[in-house]
């Protein structure tokens, strides 16, 4: 039989990974619609470089907690910029784009009116903006065969893959 605690030990990575996947997949997303659109990428980028430094705290709070076994206290560490999302993310807007696909335009008005430091005409002209890419009709899979977009994909998928096979973050 197994140790007491030992199940959530087994358990905890899991949620945690399924948790991990799910913010690295719905952050970069609100933080793309939500930025000014001149500082998209960078911020996006900033992300994940903020994830890579993160792994990087993680292993060193892990070798600082190795000699003494303290598990519980490295697990309990954790806790501390889970909690400071927590609260952060309580202050956080809704996503502009997301109220006008609700059809909520005076939300969305309201938002970037909140969030931006614009005048109200460039306020209406983006949220003109939304509106005009979520009639756009999406667009199709040959698309991504063509010479321009063709090369950004290669390397996209290339960074990918390199993350994955070498399960290093960093690369």
């Amino acid at each position: 039989a197994a140790a007491p605690g030992v199940e959530v030990l087994v358990g905890a990575p899991i949620v945690i990974g399924v948790a991990i996947g799910l913010a690295s997949a719905a952050a970069p997303v609100y933080i793309s619609e939500v930025a000014p659109p001149e500082s998209r990428g960078r911020l996006v980028s900033f992300f994940q470089l903020a994830v890579t430094i993160g792994i990087l705290v993680a292993y060193l709070v892990g070798l600082a907690f190795d000699g003494i076994e303290g598990w519980r206290w490295m697990l309990g560490l954790g806790c501390v910029p889970a909690l400071a999302l927590a609260f952060g993310m309580v202050r956080m807007p809704q996503s502009p784009r997301w109220l006008v696909m609700s059809g909520d335009d005076f939300a969305a008005r309201a938002t970037l009116a909140k969030i931006r430091v614009d005048d109200a005409d460039t306020i209406d002209r983006e949220l003109e903006e939304i509106k005009g890419s979520i009639e756009e009709e999406p667009g199709s899979w040959s698309e991504l065969l063509q010479p321009v977009v063709k090369a950004a994909l290669v390397v996209g998928v290339g960074l990918a893959v390199l993350k994955k096979v070498t399960g290093i973050n960093t690369v």
